[in-house]
């Protein structure tokens, strides 16, 4: 005897699942270019809503100039002292922007000698720039700067010791060329200097740069040193960041591309002792990059090719696992920023069709609600390949009227590079639910999809449309199609129903999977509903 079910896809608040058949309240099961912390709306002038919509609504990016840039952006360098955003590229240009979407041309500032984009970081008036072998350093910013070279090995920092230019594993694995990871990664802490990384005769070593005031900010040397810090043999430094008063030094044994060659460990440091006081081994071939957020330490990693993870540091020898991404590489530590409890960083995922596609995770949220869910927000203009790769990330913006508005993004995709920031037009996102399990042959009869398509919809509009495919007994490759939902063929209804049979082949065997495109400023308003009736075998 057959029997009627209702079955509601009714939150993404919850962001993706662990797993194609572990899926919590809430949660569904992939997704690209959608933020559900989104309001409803864009804001026009008839009413303005910034309240988060827990929808479905796509996040759109627009390309930014890349007038005066050779080469793909490792680096985006805020700082305190003037209102420009630089860049620093693998090819060691230093340049500018005076706008916040990066939409103006910038302006070169001049080009590190032998400069790879291997670090970069702000500290005391200064930009500074790692090179192959040496250190370069823009200001002061407060008064006429200029670039200047080879600063490290010069009496402007002490006449140190070169650095060395040890090769570093590239990701993403299959790249012809890639982005290595970061061999001279910076970082300021506790008002103690700018410290950054270094590989030679077989150990890792940290580095530290203070300065003084003689007649501007940071101009002199004061006590800036070689190697303040040894690792033991075999182990690459990969980035720095500080936890408390401590620094926490990331480091990788493996250099390979493919070999798992040993574990990856945290070393702590007080910055006073000689030696470092804690080791933590981290069971993954490579460690990435860190991010400070909020005072919890995230660790990054996994391999250069597909399988990344994100850790969260639990005090003591202690970490666990917040989200497992096995269709993206590791990120780059210039490739990670936070806003509130969010934190954005860049990886890989599959578009719906399953080709590889550069793109941007949001791990955590700005909502008063316990949970850490992971969404992936924000698909880049670069070309869908394996090799594709977001390179730098940042937020520039304070405005929060969209929760990820702030965002710039520049990427590499072995065949060109580019810059992305976020825009207000029109974008293209989608999602699936989870599956549901029926557990016997069942037919589809009825599907309910709430519909809201921005301010002022006009119904000769045709980028404003919802695409809606059902995947049936676990298949996730071969959907059946609806009548596309659009200005053109729906007006602006609010609510629309599909019915079979004018729908074909709404038949399954046990299961079922419903994934939802949005495209333009339309939001799908969640629940989707749908009806189902039970049929003999």
């Amino acid at each position: 005897m057959s029997k009627s079910i209702e079955v509601k896809f009714d939150s993404v608040i919850g962001g993706i699942a662990p797993a194609k058949h572990l899926v919590f309240n809430g949660q569904y099961s992939d997704g690209l270019g959608v933020d559900p912390e989104q309001p409803v709306r864009e804001s026009d002038t008839a009413y303005s809503e910034d309240k988060p919509g827990a929808v479905i609504r796509s996040v759109s990016v627009a390309a930014a100039t890349k007038t005066n840039i050779d080469a793909a952006v490792t680096w985006f360098i805020l700082n305190p002292k003037d209102t420009k955003t630089y860049v620093y590229s693998t090819t060691g240009e230093l340049l500018s922007y005076t706008n916040t979407d990066l939409t103006g041309t910038p302006t070169s500032i001049g080009t590190a000698t032998s400069g790879n984009g291997s670090g970069a970081a702000y500290y005391n008036n200064y930009i500074y720039l790692a090179t192959t072998t040496n250190i370069s350093r823009y200001g002061p910013l407060d008064n006429s700067p200029s670039l200047s070279n080879t600063v490290w090995t010069t009496a402007t920092l002490g006449s140190q010791t070169a650095l060395t230019d040890t090769t570093y594993p590239t990701t993403p694995t299959a790249s012809a060329s890639g982005v290595e990871l970061h061999n001279h990664a910076m970082h300021v802490h506790d008002n103690k200097g700018l410290y950054f990384c270094d590989f030679k005769n077989g150990f890792g070593m940290i580095h530290n740069i203070i300065t003084s005031k003689t007649t501007d900010e940071g101009d002199t040397d004061n006590g800036s040193a070689y190697n303040v810090l040894d690792l033991p043999f075999g182990y690459y430094p990969t980035d720095i960041e500080s936890y408390g008063t401590d620094l926490v030094i990331a480091a990788t044994q493996t250099s390979s591309k493919t070999l798992y060659q040993g574990q990856s460990a945290l070393f702590f440091w007080n910055t006073t002792d000689s030696n470092w006081y804690r080791r933590i081994p981290i069971n993954l071939p490579i460690i990435s990059a860190l991010y400070n957020n909020n005072g919890t330490l995230y660790i990054f990693g996994g391999s250069t090719g597909k399988g990344a993870q994100v850790l969260k540091y639990l005090g003591g020898q202690s970490t666990s696992t917040v989200a497992y991404l096995p269709s993206s590489h590791a990120p780059l530590a210039g490739a990670i920023t936070a806003r509130n409890r969010r934190i954005f960083f860049g990886g890989t995922t599959k578009e719906s069709d399953g080709t590889a596609v550069a793109c941007v995770y949001a791990l955590g949220t700005k909502l008063p609600i316990e949970r850490n869910p992971l969404h992936c927000v924000l698909k880049t203009s670069a070309s869908a390949d394996d090799n594709a790769i977001v390179t730098a990330l940042e937020s520039l913006s304070q405005a929060e009227e969209n929760a990820t508005a702030f965002l710039v993004v520049a990427w590499d995709d072995d065949t060109t590079y580019g810059l992305d920031s976020v825009s207000g037009t029109a974008g293209s996102g989608w999602v699936r639910s989870p599956f549901y399990m029926i557990g016997e042959k069942f037919k589809i009869s009825k599907i309910r999809v709430p519909i809201f398509r921005g301010p002022s919809p006009a119904s000769a509009d045709p980028g404003r449309d919802v695409d809606i495919k059902v995947f049936f007994d676990g298949d996730s490759t071969t959907g059946s199609a609806l009548t596309t939902v659009s200005n053109a063929t729906h007006g602006s209804s609010e609510l629309v129903i599909f019915k079979p049979p004018a729908q074909a082949n709404m038949i399954g065997n046990y299961s079922f999977m419903i994934e939802v495109k949005v495209e333009g400023m339309v939001s799908v308003v969640l629940p989707v509903t749908i009806e189902l009736e039970t049929m003999a075998d």
